[in-house]
């Protein structure tokens, strides 16, 4: 972990939580040095085949096993990277069904904003959802706002926000005042 710079928490997080839990007990008790392209071959392929992980938490595992292997072939462990290529293969061999994701269009945006407000049993989400649609923030973005965070004064203020541009927090606040 003190190699790789500037990686922030929750992906480090997020790496070692797939180490521990699909690399570790199986494929992470082979040496770096006798891994062999058909040893990552067959890994991936129990990991879809068997384990039924989708294609994006292979690619995280991939992304992993991929880093510790060019440091190997950086430090003169090994001479070529065996996790090389053997993403692409895998999605090839395989027939991923890719989840196309579709946004809310302000009407439906409306509609359950509306839904969340009239209906007890979910009005208590109504802020949040308010925010994140009225911001564009990602609900980690919002789990973790603060007072200081907004700026009453500059209503024409951006948020910057993880590192992101976002849009004005003010621009929410008609909505959740109606």
């Amino acid at each position: 972990c003190d190699l790789k710079r500037g990686l922030k928490d929750n992906t480090l997080k997020n790496y070692l939580y797939m180490y521990n839990n699909y690399v570790r007990d199986s494929f992470g008790k082979n040496r770096i040095a006798d891994v062999k392209k058909s040893d990552v071959k067959r890994f991936y392929n129990t990991l879809a085949d068997e384990r039924m992980l989708s294609i994006s938490t292979i690619d995280t595992i991939h992304n992993v096993l991929h880093q510790v292997f060019d440091l190997a072939v950086d430090d003169n462990c090994i001479r070529s990277n065996p996790t090389d290529k053997m993403l692409k293969e895998l999605k090839q061999a395989h027939d991923f069904e890719i989840k196309e994701r579709k946004a809310l269009t302000a009407d439906e945006q409306r509609l359950f904003l509306d839904f969340l407000k009239r209906t007890p049993q979910y009005n208590h989400w109504y802020p949040l959802f308010a925010v994140m649609f009225g911001s564009g923030m990602r609900i980690g973005e919002v789990s973790g706002l603060r007072w200081c965070d907004i700026d009453l004064a500059r209503r024409d203020s951006p948020t910057t926000w993880a590192g992101y541009l976002r849009p004005n927090l003010l621009n929410c606040l008609p909505i959740l005042l109606v």
